[in-house]
């Protein structure tokens, strides 16, 4: 409106920033002149998709719903988490619950950096709500089946970087996490790797 944004309309537009559900934080929301606004915030980040109820909506890595219609770069990798015990909160910017998706996403979290990840397409929560078990799919359709959440292991499961070593050996020896198997592999017990 060609006119500077007085304290009240500076305060109201920080609100509507945080209520986009765009930001995990606005520090401040200040003039930099009659016809600048500067903005200093921290953007959401997608690290997933989630498929719910046939939609696809993004996460960030604590599972804050990103409003619809946000941008990710054809660059990025966004895993899939299947089948989420727990419906989508109503509004952005809100967690999604459940301890099913907090393991997910702190499973992502986990295997974002090796050079595998990108051979990952999903994680299927199905087995989570009976036995506590996350299951990577792999590009190929293998499934892998990791296990607890990392962290939460049970007696005689191996641990998450036991699991990690495990996979990263498949990587580096056959060119793939799942070594090109098309059915299962079961890295959970903690004496042998299954597949069938």
């Amino acid at each position: 409106l060609n006119t500077p944004l007085d304290r009240t309309a500076l305060i109201n537009a920080r609100e509507a920033l945080i209520a986009s559900g765009c930001f995990a934080e606005v520090r401040q929301v200040r003039r930099a002149g009659d016809q600048v606004v500067e903005i200093e915030g921290r953007f959401l980040r997608p690290s997933a998709r989630v498929l719910d109820n046939g939609s696809s909506l993004l996460v960030d890595r604590e599972g804050f719903v990103l409003p619809g219609g946000y941008r990710v770069g054809d660059a990025s990798h966004l895993v899939q988490v299947i089948a989420p015990n727990y419906r989508s909160p109503e509004h952005a910017g809100q967690r999604w619950p459940g301890d099913d998706m907090a393991a997910a996403l702190l499973l992502l979290d986990t295997i974002k950096d090796r050079d595998w990840y990108e051979q990952i397409a999903a994680i299927d929560l199905t087995e989570f709500r009976v036995r506590q078990q996350l299951v990577l799919v792999t590009d190929l359709g293998t499934r892998i089946i990791w296990g607890s959440m990392p962290g939460r292991e049970t007696p005689m499961e191996a641990m998450s970087s036991d699991k990690i070593q495990r996979l990263e050996w498949f990587h580096t020896h056959h060119g793939r996490v799942d070594q090109h198997h098309r059915g299962i592999i079961d890295v959970t017990d903690a004496g042998i790797v299954t597949k069938r």
